[in-house]
């Protein structure tokens, strides 16, 4: 561990070469799409309410959220998060109801442990 720690300044450079974290390589469109989902604004907090709750229509996930969400924007975020497998849309009777998929609850526990890290 203590080999990448930089003795001096002219070593930090090589040490913490930024470009060997984030080279392109075959993980690089997974890196990318996971830091793309949870840089949404409303997509962690709708997998989450969903993770508590269970399915839900929309009229409910859209009453439960923090905050001012439109119901454009509401709509666009699941649309991106179903057509991104984390959750799936059953419609019935005229009734969406929205679901974490087993992707969107594998995604649950490293969610978990981030939020847990940063409060």
């Amino acid at each position: 561990m203590t080999d990448c720690v930089p003795q001096s300044s002219s070593d930090f450079k090589s040490t913490f070469d930024l470009a060997m974290w984030f080279s392109p390589d075959e993980r690089t469109p997974a890196v990318r799409w996971m830091l793309d989902r949870m840089g949404e604004r409303w997509s962690l907090y709708v997998l989450c309410y969903l993770v508590d709750s269970g399915p839900a229509r929309f009229s409910d996930i859209a009453n439960k959220l923090p905050g001012q969400i439109s119901n454009r924007m509401l709509s666009l975020t699941l649309d991106k998060l179903v057509k991104d497998g984390l959750l799936h849309r059953v419609i019935g009777d005229s009734v969406a109801t929205y679901d974490l998929t087993d992707l969107g609850r594998s995604l649950m526990l490293p969610i978990r442990m981030l939020i847990d890290w940063v409060i």
